[in-house]
Protein backbone atom coordinates (compact mmCIF):
# COMPACT_ATOMS: atom_id res chain seq x y z
CA UNK A 1 0.00 0.00 0.00
CA UNK A 2 1.33 3.47 -1.00
CA UNK A 3 1.85 6.48 1.71
CA UNK A 4 0.04 9.65 0.72
CA UNK A 5 2.99 12.01 0.14
CA UNK A 6 3.48 14.33 2.90
CA UNK A 7 2.70 17.52 3.23
CA UNK A 8 4.43 20.99 4.20
CA UNK A 9 3.40 21.70 7.22
CA UNK A 10 1.72 25.44 7.41
CA UNK A 11 4.93 27.67 8.83
CA UNK A 12 4.20 31.45 9.87
CA UNK A 13 5.76 34.19 11.21
CA UNK A 14 3.41 36.80 13.40
CA UNK A 15 3.90 39.53 15.85
CA UNK A 16 2.41 38.15 19.35
CA UNK A 17 -0.42 40.57 20.22
CA UNK A 18 -2.69 38.77 22.47
CA UNK A 19 -2.39 37.26 26.18
CA UNK A 20 -1.93 34.26 24.58
CA UNK A 21 0.94 34.81 22.41
CA UNK A 22 2.68 36.30 25.22
CA UNK A 23 1.98 33.72 27.22
CA UNK A 24 3.72 31.23 24.69
CA UNK A 25 6.91 33.68 24.06
CA UNK A 26 7.10 33.29 27.56
CA UNK A 27 7.67 29.44 27.42
CA UNK A 28 9.62 29.54 24.66
CA UNK A 29 12.45 32.00 26.56
CA UNK A 30 12.40 29.43 29.49
CA UNK A 31 12.57 26.95 27.15
CA UNK A 32 15.66 28.96 25.74
CA UNK A 33 17.13 29.45 29.32
CA UNK A 34 16.96 25.84 30.04
CA UNK A 35 18.26 24.87 26.57
CA UNK A 36 21.23 27.35 27.70
CA UNK A 37 21.65 25.94 30.93
CA UNK A 38 21.98 22.34 29.66
CA UNK A 39 24.37 22.75 26.70
CA UNK A 40 26.35 25.78 28.15
CA UNK A 41 25.80 25.45 32.17
CA UNK A 42 24.97 28.80 31.81
CA UNK A 43 21.93 29.89 34.51
CA UNK A 44 20.51 32.88 32.82
CA UNK A 45 18.33 33.82 35.34
CA UNK A 46 21.67 34.17 37.72
CA UNK A 47 24.03 35.92 34.65
CA UNK A 48 21.35 38.40 32.97
CA UNK A 49 20.07 40.96 35.04
CA UNK A 50 16.54 41.78 34.84
CA UNK A 51 15.84 37.81 32.98
CA UNK A 52 13.45 37.48 35.70
CA UNK A 53 11.52 40.40 35.18
CA UNK A 54 11.77 40.74 31.26
CA UNK A 55 10.31 37.04 31.54
CA UNK A 56 7.52 37.67 33.48
CA UNK A 57 6.07 40.48 31.87
CA UNK A 58 7.48 40.33 27.97
CA UNK A 59 4.78 42.51 26.53
CA UNK A 60 5.79 45.36 28.58
CA UNK A 61 9.66 44.84 27.48
CA UNK A 62 8.63 44.17 23.55
CA UNK A 63 5.38 45.64 22.71
CA UNK A 64 5.24 48.48 20.15
CA UNK A 65 6.83 51.41 20.24
CA UNK A 66 9.50 49.86 22.67
CA UNK A 67 9.95 46.68 20.28
CA UNK A 68 8.41 43.80 18.91
CA UNK A 69 8.01 39.90 19.55
CA UNK A 70 7.56 37.75 17.04
CA UNK A 71 6.75 33.67 17.18
CA UNK A 72 7.24 31.12 14.50
CA UNK A 73 4.38 28.84 14.18
CA UNK A 74 4.50 25.20 12.53
CA UNK A 75 0.94 24.29 11.54
CA UNK A 76 -0.84 27.08 14.09
CA UNK A 77 2.01 25.60 17.21
CA UNK A 78 4.17 28.19 18.46
CA UNK A 79 7.57 26.69 17.94
CA UNK A 80 10.04 29.67 17.70
CA UNK A 81 10.68 33.18 18.68
CA UNK A 82 12.78 36.65 18.30
CA UNK A 83 12.56 39.77 19.51
CA UNK A 84 13.27 43.21 18.90
CA UNK A 85 14.36 46.29 21.37
CA UNK A 86 14.62 49.57 20.56
CA UNK A 87 17.62 51.71 22.06
CA UNK A 88 17.60 55.30 22.17
CA UNK A 89 20.30 55.83 19.74
CA UNK A 90 18.45 54.27 16.50
CA UNK A 91 19.53 50.76 17.26
CA UNK A 92 17.71 47.64 17.43
CA UNK A 93 18.65 44.52 19.83
CA UNK A 94 18.20 41.34 18.33
CA UNK A 95 17.14 39.61 21.91
CA UNK A 96 15.98 35.64 22.10
CA UNK A 97 16.10 34.21 18.90
CA UNK A 98 15.29 30.27 19.67
CA UNK A 99 13.23 27.59 17.89
CA UNK A 100 12.87 24.34 19.83
CA UNK A 101 14.77 21.40 19.01
CA UNK A 102 11.88 19.68 16.94
CA UNK A 103 10.86 22.09 14.90
CA UNK A 104 14.29 23.17 13.37
CA UNK A 105 15.23 22.15 9.81
CA UNK A 106 12.71 24.42 8.19
CA UNK A 107 14.23 27.88 7.75
CA UNK A 108 12.44 29.45 10.81
CA UNK A 109 15.63 31.22 11.86
CA UNK A 110 15.80 32.20 8.70
CA UNK A 111 12.59 33.36 8.51
CA UNK A 112 12.94 35.21 11.85
CA UNK A 113 15.71 37.27 11.08
CA UNK A 114 14.33 38.55 8.10
CA UNK A 115 10.60 39.24 9.81
CA UNK A 116 13.34 41.47 12.75
CA UNK A 117 15.28 43.38 9.76
CA UNK A 118 11.86 44.48 8.16
CA UNK A 119 10.63 45.50 11.15
CA UNK A 120 13.62 47.13 12.01
CA UNK A 121 13.59 49.41 8.55
CA UNK A 122 10.06 49.85 8.97
CA UNK A 123 10.75 51.40 12.34
CA UNK A 124 13.72 53.40 10.97
CA UNK A 125 16.43 51.60 12.58
CA UNK A 126 20.34 52.44 11.51
CA UNK A 127 21.31 48.88 12.76
CA UNK A 128 20.58 45.98 14.04
CA UNK A 129 22.98 44.58 16.49
CA UNK A 130 23.36 41.36 18.81
CA UNK A 131 25.45 39.36 21.97
CA UNK A 132 25.53 35.31 21.20
CA UNK A 133 28.14 33.08 22.31
CA UNK A 134 30.44 30.93 20.27
CA UNK A 135 30.16 27.40 20.23
CA UNK A 136 26.68 26.67 21.28
CA UNK A 137 25.41 29.21 19.28
CA UNK A 138 27.49 28.52 16.18
CA UNK A 139 23.99 27.46 13.88
CA UNK A 140 22.69 31.07 14.77
CA UNK A 141 25.77 32.61 14.65
CA UNK A 142 25.73 31.20 10.44
CA UNK A 143 22.29 33.12 10.14
CA UNK A 144 23.34 35.80 11.49
CA UNK A 145 26.17 36.01 8.82
CA UNK A 146 23.79 34.99 5.95
CA UNK A 147 21.72 38.63 6.44
CA UNK A 148 24.87 40.47 6.65
CA UNK A 149 25.60 40.57 10.81
CA UNK A 150 29.11 41.10 11.28
CA UNK A 151 31.30 40.91 13.89
CA UNK A 152 32.14 44.39 16.15
CA UNK A 153 33.93 44.70 19.44
CA UNK A 154 31.95 44.40 22.52
CA UNK A 155 31.37 47.62 23.95
CA UNK A 156 30.21 46.35 27.95
CA UNK A 157 32.75 45.53 30.07
CA UNK A 158 30.77 43.95 31.97
CA UNK A 159 30.09 41.92 29.84
CA UNK A 160 33.65 40.24 28.93
CA UNK A 161 34.00 36.67 28.31
CA UNK A 162 35.62 34.53 25.86
CA UNK A 163 32.74 32.98 24.37
CA UNK A 164 30.27 36.08 23.84
CA UNK A 165 29.88 37.81 20.11
CA UNK A 166 28.46 40.50 19.42
CA UNK A 167 27.24 40.99 15.82
CA UNK A 168 25.18 43.86 14.07
CA UNK A 169 24.02 44.84 10.74
CA UNK A 170 23.67 48.38 9.42
CA UNK A 171 20.39 49.27 7.83
CA UNK A 172 21.54 52.15 6.15
CA UNK A 173 23.11 51.18 2.99
CA UNK A 174 20.53 51.29 0.02
CA UNK A 175 20.82 47.34 -0.31
CA UNK A 176 20.57 46.59 3.38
Amino acid sequence: MERPPRSEPAVEVSAATRPADWQAARLLVLDLAAWIREHAGVDMRSEQTGFADEVADLAAVYSAPRGHLLLARIDGVPVGSVALRRHDDGSGELKRMYVRPGARGFALGDRLVRAVLDLARRDGLRAVWLETGAGIMDPAIAIYRRHGFERRPTTDATLEHPALITMERSLLSPCA
